[in-house]
């Protein structure tokens, strides 16, 4: 029996886990991360970066400055257009999704 080709590309994942703050990567404030739990067997799933109130309010400062200085806003009828072609994507595979 030969490994499964999903195992061996699991087996070379290396998850980020700096912030992406203001268009770049980096450490949290505190330099520390944190487990992230499976809630079902507490089994450690990966790593997440344990982030401050200083990284958070950096990270809404960013966004509040990406919103205000670009033509990048959804509207809705964008919003409607991709939650509609989602929706039909999604009814179109159903039957991979869930077995009959």
């Amino acid at each position: 029996m030969t490994a499964s080709p999903v195992a061996a590309t699991t087996a070379q994942f290396k998850p980020e886990t700096r912030l992406f703050i203001d268009g770049r990567l980096r450490d949290s404030s505190t330099g520390n991360t944190v487990e992230n739990l499976n809630p079902a067997n507490e089994e450690v799933l990966g790593l997440a970066t344990d982030a401050s109130a200083a990284d958070m309010e950096e990270a809404i400062a960013a966004a509040r400055r990406a919103f205000d200085t670009t033509d990048c806003r959804p509207t809705t009828n964008s919003g409607n257009a991709a939650l509609c072609s989602c929706t039909t994507r999604c009814r179109r595979k159903q039957k991979t999704f869930v077995p009959s």
